[in-house]
């Protein structure tokens, strides 16, 4: 008998637009090799995200839907993940949540992801463009996935993360420790309409 791996799985792309999602994940990937020798290699983390309007069929299940991100770990000036969380909360940080922002404060954070479709070739693929803030009285719903905040100081990652991402933790560049961004929890401002 002859077997190959060769076999594809096809999956609809995530709808173009805005989705109501919660955030379900945040995973430390530690320091990646990065693809293009102009850069360095980095620190990875990955964020996940339940789209609450969305389920898949995989195999008979119906299966919330989720997308994913991944950044560099930095809150830097030009960072992308900085970008994103201050896009998220409707604000940039302050100098004293720059400080100290304990990251796993996104875990359960309500969104809407704004999803654009880009083809290459004979595929097309869903994107995340941007996250931004619920609009004052829309409220988002529980989502289905248990919260993960992974840490590499935690062992080895739990199985809901996904394969592919286990894979990825387990390919990183072990020889270096992975720097972390401040984890300290500070206390929020009177503004309590931020997600985080």
């Amino acid at each position: 008998m002859i077997v190959s791996d060769k076999t594809e799985t096809k999956y609809t792309p995530v709808d173009a637009g805005m989705h109501i999602a919660r955030c379900y994940m945040i995973a430390e990937l530690g320091i990646q090799k990065s693809n293009n020798p102009s850069y360095n290699d980095a620190p990875k983390l990955m964020i996940g995200w339940e789209l609450i309007d969305s389920t898949i069929e995989i195999d008979g299940e119906e299966l919330p839907r989720v997308m994913s991100r991944e950044f560099t770990s930095s809150i830097g000036p030009k960072a992308n993940l900085r970008k994103v969380l201050a896009s998220w909360r409707g604000r940039d940080f302050t100098a004293a949540e720059l400080e100290s922002f304990d990251l796993d404060t996104i875990v359960g954070a309500p969104c809407y992801l704004n999803v654009v479709q880009k083809t290459s070739g004979d595929k097309t693929y869903a994107n995340i463009e941007s996250v931004v803030p619920l609009p004052a009285g829309i409220e988002c719903p529980k989502g289905q996935l248990p919260p993960i905040a992974y840490d590499l100081a935690d062992g080895d990652p739990p199985e809901a993360i996904p394969a592919w991402i286990r894979d990825k933790i387990a390919k990183r560049v072990i020889d270096e420790p992975a720097p972390t961004l401040p984890s300290a929890p500070v206390e929020k401002d009177d503004d309590t309409d931020l997600p985080f």
